[in-house]
């Protein structure tokens, strides 16, 4: 157990609610009591959700969960930390949960086998808790070689590559995004820099593919659900296509994932891109295809 700073009621926030207009007594109470007790520095909102409450803090630097509180017996527990977790996997947040009582902590790490502890400076019985997944536990960004294809960390001397790759609009409409509408000012190295901020964050581990030592593409493993599943991710540079690249590094990605301990992967692919279907079937299990996607999982 380390030592934390001051409990987050002690925190100076601005109160920026965002909440449904009809609740409960015991909600309002709740929102009022934090309400009372914040200032300036960072910004509160709420949500509610089958009588559950939740509160989201963004500090200036980073977002933190308090528990969320439960506003009747029937409200389950466990799936309202699902229910965190999955919003911080969607939004690509690290899962920080704060002022947790004593009592609550067995329950937390019967949710979440890999956490982190603190307990606050003032009240060694309130703890906040950082939970970890198989990407923040590890040191370095992992590597493999298998079949002619080497997925290792991304370099400095990568960037201009690698920017090319996420402006390719081409290749962009698969993953469902455009990168000069979506960061207009990002130069070489703002693509190389959110990478690693990604897997500093333990987020998301994004790998250059390389064949014959050159940089041909990018390998992601990304969605880390805190149960031991992630979802993954290819794309190759235009000039490297038909060449068995994405499937050769498909392969490798799947054999890395088994590595650094998950045990299960989902990948999710754009109905049009019928090639990536195509490759990605011949790998993973088809799990269900809907008006716009394609979703395949496997068991590691």
């Amino acid at each position: 157990m380390g030592q934390a700073q001051e409990p987050l009621c002690k925190r100076k926030i601005i109160d920026t609610l965002a909440v449904p207009e009809k609740l409960s007594d015991d909600a309002l109470d709740i929102i009022l009591g934090f309400s009372e007790c914040i200032g300036e520095e960072a910004t509160l909102a709420f949500s509610y959700l089958d009588e559950v409450l939740y509160a989201r803090v963004f500090d200036g630097e980073k977002y933190l969960f308090p528990l969320p509180f439960m506003l009747s017996e029937g409200a389950d527990a466990e799936a309202a930390c699902r229910n965190l977790a999955a919003y911080s996997v969607r939004e690509m947040i690290p899962l920080i949960i704060t002022d947790v009582p004593r009592d609550e902590m067995e329950f937390l790490c019967s949710v979440f086998p890999h956490i982190d502890a603190y307990t606050y400076e003032d009240d060694d019985d309130t703890f906040f808790i950082k939970v970890n997944n198989e990407c923040d536990m590890l040191s370095d960004v992992p590597s493999i070689e298998l079949d002619g294809v080497t997925l290792d960390e991304l370099r400095d001397e990568d960037k201009e590559k690698y920017a090319d790759l996420c402006r390719d609009r081409v290749l962009n409409k698969y993953w469902g995004y455009d990168a000069d509408e979506d960061n207009p000012d990002g130069d070489a190295d703002f693509y190389l820099d959110v990478a690693r901020r990604e897997f500093a964050d333990g987020v998301a581990i994004t790998l250059a593919i390389r064949e014959g030592g050159k940089f041909v593409g990018e390998a992601t493993v990304y969605g880390f659900d805190y149960r031991g599943s992630a979802s993954i991710a290819v794309r190759v540079l235009s000039e490297y296509h038909s060449m068995g690249i994405g499937s050769r590094a498909t392969r490798a990605l799947i054999s890395l994932s088994k590595d650094i301990g998950l045990g299960s992967l989902r990948a999710e692919i754009l109905n049009e891109n019928e090639s990536s279907i195509k490759m990605t079937s011949k790998y993973m299990s088809l799990e269900k295809r809907t008006e716009s996607k394609t979703y395949f999982t496997l068991s590691l």
